[in-house]
């Protein structure tokens, strides 16, 4: 998260994460869910300057790969699962999809 040319993008991703965690922990007793959805690298978005190439342009990932774990994660089906970062797009069946994974917070620190 320290490339030219990003600095007001992923830093704010990384305090997000944090603040995911931290939320989650937070809010488990009322029974609010916090998650958050990442898509796993650079994604061909509207943010893409038109000069790029278009060779490196192949190679950003589709923004639909958001939507599954999006309506996943929004339906009844999700109810209770909180904590968790939706990350890093692994295949499935010829599919690119989005992992789960825990969001942990370093207790140690807690006061």
């Amino acid at each position: 998260m320290r490339r030219a040319g990003v600095s007001p993008c992923d830093p704010s991703k990384a305090a997000l994460e944090a603040a995911t965690a931290i939320w989650a922990q937070d809010l488990a007793g009322p029974g609010v869910t916090v998650n958050a959805l990442l898509p796993g690298g650079a994604t061909l978005t509207g943010m893409i300057p038109e000069h790029v190439d278009p060779a490196l342009k192949a190679k950003l990932l589709d923004p639909g790969i958001i939507i599954p774990p999006l309506l996943w994660l929004a339906s009844t089906v999700s109810d209770g699962v909180t904590g968790m970062l939706q990350r890093q797009p692994v295949v499935r069946r010829g599919r690119r999809v989005l992992r789960q994974e825990p969001i942990t917070v370093d207790r140690a620190l807690t006061l």
